[in-house]
């Protein structure tokens, strides 16, 4: 998992090794896009999650596969920080 903000939105993208999305099954990398989760946070709790399946990763600037250690190889984008 990799934290980040969009639009100063607390979210979480998720790369596993063993992918089920089928848009990262064949892709080179050993960590693979599952999913980004943007959190709706109220009073200091979480109230809403937004869940992105990895073809939507490209428009916040997410690369689909990264590195050993899960760490995306791509930084920054729309909104994020």
């Amino acid at each position: 998992m990799v934290s980040v903000l969009w639009s100063f939105t607390p979210a979480v993208v998720h790369y596993v090794e063993h992918p089920t999305a089928g848009e990262t099954g064949n892709l080179a990398g050993r960590f693979r896009a599952q999913v980004l989760d943007v959190l709706r946070v109220d009073d200091g709790r979480i109230t809403a999650i937004a869940s992105f399946e990895p073809r939507h990763f490209a428009a916040f600037g997410l690369p689909l596969a990264c590195c050993e250690r899960g760490i995306p190889v791509a930084r920054g984008g729309p909104g994020l920080r």
